[in-house]
């Protein structure tokens, strides 16, 4: 993750598609999760579903926290 500046945050967002079959994508998962290395998911295809936010001042961060109701993962700053 790339940080705008040294006082800066980044809130990463990730917004899950409600729309995918993730019964029927188990079986590749089980597939890939077999193999001796795991595959490596590249930044660009992520990218639909990824939203960075920035607040300037920004000194600290919070925990990641998940939020499945809304199908985010939140990162705080102070």
């Amino acid at each position: 993750m790339v940080f705008p500046g040294p006082l800066a945050v980044t809130l990463l967002v990730v917004h899950l598609a409600s729309s995918q079959d993730v019964a029927g994508e188990a079986s590749g998962e089980q597939q890939l999760c077999s193999l001796r290395e795991h595959p490596i998911v590249a930044f660009a295809d992520l990218k639909p579903w990824v939203s960075n936010f920035t607040y300037p001042g920004a000194q600290d961060f919070s925990q990641l926290a998940l939020d499945p109701s809304r199908n985010q993962l939140i990162v705080g700053a102070r």
